[in-house]
């Protein structure tokens, strides 16, 4: 099962994450997005891969709104078709960014 993590600072780092999730047992990183420290209001987000609903569960429960360098996380599972949407989304984005180089 996979959850999305939202609403990070520009300011946290993947490390950051790795200790939130993998150092307490409850998921690995799968994708990590940061935020542009340049555009005001851009949030960074990740989808950590769980093994599963359960610790989704526990997760959502201990984290969810807890803040996070001045920022409440959102936490959130993902199902296939917002996944697929969230795929497509970074890919887009991604291919934007190469061309406007």
């Amino acid at each position: 099962m996979n959850l999305y993590v939202g609403n990070l600072s520009a300011s946290v780092n993947e490390a950051e994450i790795h200790l939130l999730f993998e150092g307490q047992g409850l998921g690995k990183i799968l994708f990590m997005r940061a935020a542009d420290p340049n555009k005001p209001g851009s949030r960074g987000y990740a989808i950590i891969d769980l093994e599963d609903g359960i610790q989704a569960h526990i997760a959502i429960s201990a984290l969810n709104g807890k803040k996070l360098k001045g920022l409440p996380l959102v936490l959130r599972p993902i199902n296939d078709k917002t996944w697929s949407h969230m795929h497509a989304r970074h890919q887009w984005q991604s291919m934007q960014a190469r061309y406007a180089s």
